[in-house]
């Protein structure tokens, strides 16, 4: 397996971790540009994903 694949894999792990952990807690739904609507779950598993690749 090379190493982009491995590093994709283990952030969408965690980024798949957190969203379940944060799934217990209250949703926090916030609104998105163009009115669509995004939790905050979906935030930080972005943030991790992102700050993973950088």
């Amino acid at each position: 397996m090379d190493r982009e694949l491995a590093c994709a894999i283990e952030l969408a792990r965690l980024a798949g971790a957190e969203a379940a952990r944060m799934q217990r807690a209250e949703l926090g739904v916030e609104m998105k540009p163009g009115d669509e609507p995004v939790t905050v779950a979906d935030r930080r598993a972005s943030e991790l994903i992102v700050a993973g690749l950088a």
